[in-house]
């Protein structure tokens, strides 16, 4: 199977321009929504994309498997370190996530694969 990685703000843009649109056009033709999607102003696209069954299920699935990954990286610290030190676990977990406050999604890497989009690491 071909794999591809993208930053989670580029798999965002992305996966909202895949989705088909041609369903939801169906019957709605009026003045500022048009039957052909590709006429609609990208907002409109961009709004009906983010309500589509398609894009949610994928985002669904990225989130999921980002949770898992900090489930696991939290974890293997509980693993190694146990519990009596909890301001050595924050610090270690800190180390390996994003730093509060920035954009999470330009330091989120999305592994794609012919099964589906998921979380596969963070870079800092």
């Amino acid at each position: 199977t071909a794999e591809t990685t993208f930053l989670l703000s580029k798999w965002i843009g992305r996966a909202i321009d895949e989705v088909d649109l041609s369903a939801l056009a169906n019957g709605t033709s009026t003045g500022a929504a048009p039957d052909h999607p590709p006429q609609w102003p990208k907002n409109v696209r961009n709004s009906m994309a983010l309500c589509s069954d398609e894009y949610l299920m994928s985002a669904l699935r990225v989130a999921r498997s980002l949770a898992d990954g900090i489930c696991e990286a939290e974890d293997n610290i509980a693993e190694k370190g146990g519990r009596e030190n909890n301001n050595n676990d924050d610090e270690i977990l800190s180390s390996l996530l994003p730093e509060p406050g920035i954009n999470w999604a330009d330091n989120v890497q999305v592994h794609l694969s012919s099964e589906g989009a998921e979380f596969n690491e963070i870079s800092k």
